[in-house]
């Protein structure tokens, strides 16, 4: 058949016409084709994987069920408490009243800790959120930059549906969608969608009551993660309105007076921002603390009325913490912002030459997190100096709930029951996009950087003492025992179970809400 003819043909052209068609394509249309077309079959691999995993756990949890159900109820066993994980997404510890913080911040969240064990010094996995959540659900450490949950990795939400819980997940941070694979072993998981807007603290309380207010006779886990106080730092009302001096400390302010020393005069003189705008972020950040705070109270008065708190352990974490203007910025990043302003044709803000929000650093700002726990068993009112990692909070969950421990770290529910001392971690490890650290119960710490770190902004291994030096400002040369340790992180690092994992890159549509939280620009 001719092409004229079958042109003639009535209904759908047949495909002999596509190649003259495909000829008029440009390159640059075919290759972004051919990108989406990637991103959406990676998707719509991930989230058949995602679904053969819950239906896994869902098919396992029912063989469990019917094994007690089986076996009938016994005399001697306690019922099993529920577990309520409350997340804080970018909560730093010592901006808590619980934790020291001079204002009023928290006073729902104080009672909680009154009211149970808060660890002093606990450690997240990550300075970003995505790392950091890989680690604690998981219970394992990580230096890979993953951007999705290995299957072979078993998660918090998929150990308890196992054993019979009734699970639900209610997340406002879009990162941790179902296609991540953080909605593995959830019955319910409700997560904001990108292009939606984002929810608030109370929209995210009102979804958790939703779940907490279904009927069911079985002990639940509610993992519910605010995004607030994550920047922007807007909250409805601002009860503090305070001067620069008193919300930077003299380091921080010596650090603005030399970054605008280092500036050009035409820089000097187009610079946007200023020091009372640098405190009424942070006023804002804490005002956030404080709206938040309030929802977790709604939250727990809600649960206490059904009758089910007592029953309940309740958890607060963070996945890290907020860097407020306590340092300067990195040289080579003030030369990537300067270069970012001039293609947008935008004078330089004062905010590109001190470091604000998260990003792949690892000061004690961004890995100090709260941990408190409260519930059936535990002791009022205690807490725990020693060294605690986030990693640490699956197999104690576990403990807790009588299950298997499971993961790399370490199971305390005994010694939180008061049965032992609660021991220090013997290090604790983080990792960022750029780097890992460690660091020792004595306070020693190192950070090393990725050799494309190393390349592309000459960073060089760090070495810190806490003990004297708690704020990382006076950086020692890396010998004697921080040699040693950095050694030993380096090994670490080398044998990191998720470095071969194939889904480690993140695609477009990851990579688009990662702008959308400012961690991209």
């Amino acid at each position: 058949m001719t092409r004229t003819a079958a042109r003639s043909l009535p209904g759908p052209r047949p495909c002999v016409v596509l190649p003259g068609l495909m000829r008029r394509v440009s390159a640059r249309l075919t290759a972004r084709l051919a990108a989406w077309l990637t991103a959406r079959a990676t998707a719509r691999a991930t989230a058949r994987a995602t679904a053969r995993a819950t239906a896994r756990a869902t098919a396992r949890a029912t063989l469990v069920s019917l094994a007690l159900a089986a076996c009938g109820p016994t005399s001697d066993a306690p019922p099993r408490p529920s577990v309520l994980l409350l997340v804080v997404d970018t909560l730093r510890a010592d901006h808590l009243g619980a934790y020291g913080y001079e204002l009023d911040t928290s006073p729902q969240l104080d009672a909680l800790a009154a009211r149970g064990v808060l660890f002093e010094d606990c450690v997240a996995g990550s300075s970003w959120t995505l790392m950091s959540m890989v680690s604690l659900m998981t219970g394992q450490p990580l230096f890979a930059d993953v951007w999705r949950v290995p299957e072979r990795f078993p998660l918090l939400g998929e150990r308890f549906a196992q054993a019979g819980y009734r699970t639900g997940a209610v997340v406002a941070n879009s990162l941790l969608a179902s296609e991540a694979g953080f909605g593995r072993g959830f019955d319910s998981f409700e997560v904001r969608q990108r292009r939606r807007p984002q929810w608030g603290a109370a929209e995210v309380t009102d979804r958790a009551l939703a779940f907490l207010a279904r009927q069911d006779q079985r002990p639940f886990l509610l993992w519910v993660h605010y995004l607030d106080p994550h920047h922007p730092y807007d909250p409805a009302q601002r009860p503090w309105a305070r001067a620069p001096a008193e919300v930077l400390d003299a380091a921080s302010l010596e650090g603005i007076r030399q970054a605008r020393q280092a500036l050009t005069d035409d820089e000097r003189a187009a610079l946007t921002g200023t020091l009372e705008q640098l405190a009424h972020d942070i006023d804002g950040y804490d005002g956030e603390i404080l709206a938040l705070d309030a929802q977790v109270g709604r939250l727990l008065t809600a649960l206490e009325a059904s009758g089910q708190l007592q029953q309940t352990i309740v958890v607060l974490a963070s996945d890290h913490g907020e860097s407020l203007y306590q340092r300067r910025e990195h040289p080579a990043r003030i030369e990537q912002l300067r270069s970012f302003r001039a293609r947008k044709h935008e004078p330089p803000r004062l905010t590109d030459f001190v470091k604000g929000g998260h990003d792949h650093w690892l000061f004690e700002e961004l890995l100090r997190t709260p941990l408190i726990l409260a519930g059936p068993g535990l002791p009022e009112g205690r807490r725990v100096p020693a060294l605690m990692r986030n990693l640490d909070l699956l197999p104690t969950l576990l403990g807790l709930a009588g299950l298997p421990p499971e993961g790399a770290g370490r199971d305390l529910s005994s010694a939180l029951r008061g049965e032992a001392p609660v021991p220090p971690a013997p290090w604790v490890t983080a990792a960022s996009g750029q780097g890992a650290a460690a660091r020792l119960p004595s306070g020693a710490k190192v950070w090393l950087p990725t050799e494309e770190a190393a390349q592309r902004f000459g960073h060089e291994p760090l070495a810190f003492d806490l003990a004297s030096d708690p704020g990382e400002r006076h950086p020692r040369a890396v010998q004697g025992s921080a040699s040693q340790l950095l050694d030993r992180l380096r090994e670490a690092r080398a044998a990191d179970p998720f470095a071969d994992w194939q889904g480690a890159g993140a695609d477009a549509e990851t990579l688009q809400r990662l702008r959308e939280l400012g961690y991209l620009r």
